[in-house]
């Protein structure tokens, strides 16, 4: 079972649209506690940005929601979440939604392993040459490591 987390951040309201927002959360709380009472996700939050934490302008506000990778891709590709993000895009300023893997250690070493095989694959780790560059990139690696960034 692949684990992941959906977040879902904005920089806050934008002028004139508070109304709209208020609807908005609303819609978005319904849609998401009728999930998470499906037992298919678990939320985290939400988290807003503490008073004399610094500029908001990017993120003011965010939300975890915690399930299998399945589950959410499912939830986020519905028609249903479609209607709501294209309507609070264009409320929140710096909306933004992100979809990670991971949250167990089997999962990481699971993506470690294979992001390691493909890239010694494509050659861009494993191979060593002058200097101790280990692709066509560069980096110095060990072989079988992935020390270097993605391609």
């Amino acid at each position: 079972m692949l684990v992941g987390s959906y977040m879902v951040s904005h920089g806050g309201i934008a002028p004139r649209r508070e109304a709209e927002a208020l609807a908005m959360g609303a819609r978005s709380m319904e849609f998401w506690r009728k999930w998470t009472q499906a037992g298919r996700v678990r939320q985290v939050g939400p988290f807003y940005l503490a008073p004399g934490s610094g500029d908001h302008g990017d993120i003011a506000y965010f939300c975890l929601y915690l399930g299998t990778l399945k589950d959410l891709h499912e939830i986020v590709m519905s028609e249903e979440y479609e209607r709501i993000y294209a309507v609070a895009s264009q409320i929140f300023v710096g909306f933004k939604t992100r979809l990670f893997g991971g949250g167990t250690d089997e999962e990481v070493a699971r993506v470690t392993r294979v992001v390691s095989q493909e890239w010694g694959a494509a050659g861009f780790i494993g191979k060593e040459g002058a200097g101790g560059a280990t692709g066509p990139r560069g980096g110095g690696g060990s072989p079988g490591t992935t020390s270097q960034q993605a391609p």
